[in-house]
């Protein structure tokens, strides 16, 4: 049972097909639709969950287990949310 979790829809998601090359650390030259790497790393979505990401972190523990969820296309942001906190936040357990 996770101890937090950050959920996606897609009430607010209109994108069109195309692809963008990313990296992550030693992950190179992956194909991902650009619509959600834009709509999750260049807009105020990123920062937001981070930021939530590393309180809830420090207000209740190092251990918290978190949950990444989406429907629909949110589950494409959830796709990058979660690399994202694997990568840049969460330690490996």
């Amino acid at each position: 049972m996770p101890d937090a979790m950050v959920c996606f829809n897609d009430k607010y998601l209109s994108l069109s097909w195309s692809s963008t090359t990313v990296e992550f650390n030693s992950y190179l030259h992956w194909q991902v639709h650009h619509g959600f790497y834009s709509a999750y790393h260049n807009t105020t979505v990123r920062p937001a969950v981070l930021d939530a990401v590393k309180r809830a972190k420090e207000s209740y523990g190092a251990n918290l287990n978190i949950m990444v969820t989406g429907h629909s296309m949110g589950g494409a942001m959830a796709s990058f949310c979660a690399l994202d906190l694997v990568v840049n936040i969460l330690e490996l357990n």
